[in-house]
């Protein structure tokens, strides 16, 4: 439920309330579109991931009516070290019935296996790179799929794709994307894989590259500790969702989305 609060004297920024939910948005090539709702840190504080919660749920359900959107939710818990994060997926796991996948950035130069040199290099201040980046798809109802998000939510390793295809067919088309990149055959066994993007990559990709990354998606979330926040990509304007949702849009060097929760 929307609720629009009434100004207070103790608001230092005029432009937005305290309480307002902020989005920058990211110019994409015509027809996607993306925001970046900002966070301070993950595990994501309680005031903010309330108003993250709210403004998902809603933008969920109005993206949802009359669409028949298929949504997958992925979880990278490799992403987040948070203890109860951990400890939560292990609780639930059973119910969540998940598969591991590899996740991939297509923007980025495939992963391989460590050499001998990088162990050489890596100081008290250094750490080496990740070996991979892996990925659980919830393979269970769709319940457990959207508590699944919500449970991992706090903790940064949220990841859901909507689309109008089903599951497997929007898989078949991500890996049929990113296996023939893989050369390293320690990363070519897995039985599905999924485009990890973030801002840096969408900002420099051309219209035929975003067409070929979302593999098919029409919604695109990902909690980003890259970005320091949830990005949203769509196949269309998010403007005119962001207005039903009570978002006042203020452009300028940084286009930003002040929405109301």
């Amino acid at each position: 439920m929307e609720e629009v609060l009434s100004p207070s004297k103790e608001v230092m920024l005029p432009v937005t309330q305290r309480s307002d939910l902020v989005a920058t948005r990211i110019a994409l090539p015509s027809p996607w579109d993306a925001i970046l709702l900002g966070v301070t840190a993950f595990p994501i504080p309680k005031e903010e991931l309330q108003r993250a919660k709210g403004f998902l749920q809603n933008f969920g359900l109005r993206e949802a009516v009359g669409r028949r959107f298929s949504a997958e939710t992925f979880i990278q818990v490799e992403q987040s070290d948070d203890g109860d994060c951990r400890r939560i997926y292990s609780e639930r796991a059973r119910e969540w019935i998940p598969e591991v996948g590899l996740g991939v950035w297509p923007d980025r130069e495939p992963p391989v296996t460590w050499a001998q040199e990088e162990f050489m290099a890596v100081g008290p201040d250094k750490r080496i790179r990740p070996l991979m980046y892996q990925i659980l798809r919830i393979t269970a109802s769709p319940k457990a799929k959207a508590d699944a998000f919500s449970a991992m939510l706090p903790f940064g390793p949220a990841l859901q794709i909507l689309t109008h295809d089903d599951g497997e067919t929007l898989l078949d088309k991500a890996t049929r994307l990113l296996l023939p990149s893989l050369k390293d055959p320690s990363y070519t066994c897995y039985p599905f894989y999924v485009p990890l993007l973030d801002k840096k990559g969408l900002t420099s990709a051309t219209l035929e590259q975003l067409e070929a990354w979302f593999c098919g998606a029409s919604v695109y979330i990902r909690e980003s500790f890259e970005d320091k926040g949830i990005l949203i990509v769509a196949r269309e304007p998010l403007g005119p969702i962001m207005e039903k949702l009570g978002g006042r849009f203020e452009s300028g060097e940084t286009p930003t989305w002040y929405i109301p929760s």
